[in-house]
């Protein structure tokens, strides 16, 4: 529903027009989730639903580009059954309906679906403005 132009630089998105229906009904969950990370001036430059059908599976990997550096990532866990585990290093777990979390995508994640049913989550990306993008540009670990 929302997503970024270049993957480089999360302050510039752009809404599909499929937002402004369901803007209404996931503007409260954004903003739930923003109060609850202390977020003051929250910005949440991607939205979408992911399904994953009976059967599925995303291999484990991180995300790539500067995006982890500054966004977190949120699911929210709208359809799933018994048999869907996500896995974030160092562990696998069932996440019930109606529960989000959060996934560190620096770390090695995956998922798998290995009931009769698809699972179904809201995945958004959100972070405190103002942000400076010059401080992310170098990810990992140096001295300063």
């Amino acid at each position: 529903m929302k997503f970024v132009h270049k993957v480089a630089v999360p302050t510039e998105y752009y809404a599909l027009p499929a937002w402004a229906e369901w803007e209404p009904l996931v503007q409260p969950v954004l903003d739930a989730v923003a109060a609850r990370l202390e977020l003051v001036a929250a910005e949440v430059p991607r939205v979408m639903l992911a399904r994953l059908p009976a059967g599925g599976e995303i291999t484990a990997h991180r995300d790539g580009g500067r995006f982890p550096a500054f966004c977190r990532k949120v699911h929210v866990v709208l359809a799933t059954n018994p048999a869907v585990e996500f896995y974030v290093d160092p562990e696998w777990r069932h996440v019930p309906p109606g529960r989000g979390f959060e996934v560190n995508n620096n770390l090695m994640h995956a998922v798998r679906n290995d009931g009769a049913t698809a699972r179904t989550h809201l995945i958004f990306e959100i972070f405190e403005t103002p942000l400076d993008l010059r401080r992310h540009d170098y990810v990992g670990a140096r001295v300063v």
